[in-house]
């Protein structure tokens, strides 16, 4: 449930900021789109999502998006 919270939540900032570099998002979400953008692309055509999903789990699993994360949070987290 939760790759598919954020990769739904990645598309809808896609959408509304018009791309990775607005800075309408905090510094920590930014980080964790980008990590999302780099197995994923963005908005577009309609697609089979599985593979989508798949790919954001593995990254929630592996903890890249948390280290995203407390690389931009850094001892706020502490």
């Amino acid at each position: 449930m939760l790759a598919i919270e954020l990769l739904t939540s990645a598309r809808a900032l896609d959408m509304r900021d018009g791309g990775l570099d607005s800075s309408r998002s905090a510094p920590a979400v930014t980080a964790v789109r980008r990590e999302i953008r780099k197995v994923v692309e963005g908005p577009g055509t309609d697609r089979y999502l599985s593979p989508e999903i798949e790919a954001v789990y593995i990254l929630v699993d592996s903890g890249v998006l948390i280290e995203a994360v407390q690389q931009k949070l850094g001892s706020a987290l502490n």
